[in-house]
């Protein structure tokens, strides 16, 4: 049976090629971050949260990119809302029982898209200020908007979890996702201890870990399940295609009423 004959299969397929979108539209805007020096060559450095004041300064000189941050950041959650709907359908699909380990992946990833769309909104705010007064209010929206950021990929936490019991035990994605995911709920569940890190690797706002840990953790997961769903959706279409049947041999007596006519 083709794809088009097939249409909840082709709706799948799409579903799960979306975490690829996920993962190009993250590494792109990534990569719109990195070309704005955040080390602080040549402009503002990315300022951590104790030195939120000089947040303006970096806004000033990377408004723009600041901005395309933002939107491919927020249609990347959107697609992220795509495939995960075609992975709850998987896991649920390969759970037995109840269902919870499928429904807490869910209401992990949904609460951590949310309060990341947040901070996404409340950088976003920081900038639009047109005018000296509204900067004064810049820091504060910054450090609101990397702490939301920061709880928001440690609510991942609770996804990864949920994906990780699926895998590991029923087969719902490969084991080897299920493992990678238990790894991204380390690097993510200490988001929750940004509020208690104003300099170094834990800061929400450029620390290795406060910042950089779950963000990696969250494409690099994606990337490799959603390869990893269209790779399996494929092979499962080749097994469901019936085979050709096998021409069946002419009898001794059509032959023989062929010669005669």
């Amino acid at each position: 049976m083709s794809v088009h004959e097939n249409p909840d299969r082709h709706w799948e397929q799409m579903g799960a090629m979306s975490g690829l979108f996920v993962s190009l539209l993250f590494i792109t805007s990534f990569a719109i971050f990195l070309a704005t020096d955040p080390s602080g060559g040549n402009t503002a450095a990315l300022p951590d949260i104790a030195g939120a004041e000089a947040a303006p300064a970096f806004f000033a000189d990377h408004l723009q990119a600041i901005r395309a941050q933002v939107m491919l950041n927020s249609i990347g959650l959107a697609f992220f809302l795509w495939f995960l709907g075609t992975l709850w359908s998987s896991l649920r699909s390969a759970e037995r029982g109840n269902g919870r380990g499928s429904a807490i992946a869910a209401s992990g990833a949904l609460a951590g898209v949310a309060l990341t769309l947040v901070g996404l909104i409340l950088l976003g705010t920081a900038t639009l200020t047109t005018s000296s007064e509204q900067a004064a209010v810049v820091p504060t929206l910054y450090t609101a908007a990397a702490v939301a950021t920061a709880f928001g990929g440690a609510l991942f936490t609770i996804f990864y979890l949920g994906v990780a019991e699926v895998s590991i035990r029923y087969g719902g994605l490969p084991s080897w996702l299920g493992y990678l995911a238990i790894l991204a709920a380390v690097v993510s569940v200490f988001g929750f201890v940004t509020p208690y890190a104003t300099t170094g690797v834990f800061n929400a706002a450029n620390g290795a870990i406060g910042f950089y840990g779950h963000y990696a953790a969250f494409v690099i997961w994606v990337l490799l399940a959603s390869i990893a769903m269209v790779l399996g959706q494929h092979r499962q279409g080749r097994e469901s295609v019936p085979a050709e049947p096998a021409p069946q041999p002419a009898t001794v007596g059509t032959e023989a009423e062929g010669s005669l006519s």
